[in-house]
């Protein structure tokens, strides 16, 4: 069970007795009564969850999905959801090749290779994966068609499956 609690400055806490039984708090700053009713009303099915150790239900997941980094960070402080980490471009496709090549054929590794080479040449290998948008795909599609103009349509296509595939499994 969380308590929400209204501090003098107006700002928000919800305070729950974590599994440990400590006291955590998770200060929501100004937000409306009713957003906090709302985040505290998630915090507690999150809590339940995590107590009877259970998997998290689709609507909390994509809850969980849509908040803020901020609110994220202070969840994953007391222990509710795990730590979020992004990845670069970069490090995602060479792990995602690596993954692909022990059970791909060797021309098939070579075709992912080759996807992972433009999709890292598009997007940059330093650039953050949760910063990758349908805009980006968009882009890439069109850069893939017209510098690819001189390959027959079949690899042009094979390569976009490829790359699809690829942001898919992200």
């Amino acid at each position: 069970m969380a308590s929400l609690n209204r501090e003098p400055n107006g700002h928000y806490t919800i305070q729950l007795v974590c599994s440990d039984t400590k006291r955590r708090s998770i200060r929501l700053g100004p937000v409306n009564k009713k957003t906090a009713n709302e985040v505290k009303l998630k915090v507690e099915g999150l809590h339940a969850l995590k107590v009877s150790n259970l998997p998290i239900d689709a609507e909390t997941a994509a809850w969980v999905n849509g908040i803020g980094n901020d609110l994220s960070e202070k969840l994953a402080a007391v222990g509710l959801i795990p730590k979020r980490v992004s990845s670069t471009v970069g490090a995602f496709l060479a792990n995602y090749l690596e993954q692909r090549r022990g059970d791909s054929k060797p021309a098939t590794a070579v075709t992912i290779h080759r996807v992972v080479t433009d999709l890292t040449a598009f997007l940059g290998a330093n650039a953050d994966m949760r910063a990758v948008t349908v805009e980006h795909a968009e882009g890439l599609s069109d850069t893939t068609k017209t510098s690819n103009s001189h390959r027959p349509r079949p690899t042009v296509g094979s390569r976009w499956r490829r790359c699809c595939s690829g942001m898919r499994s992200s």
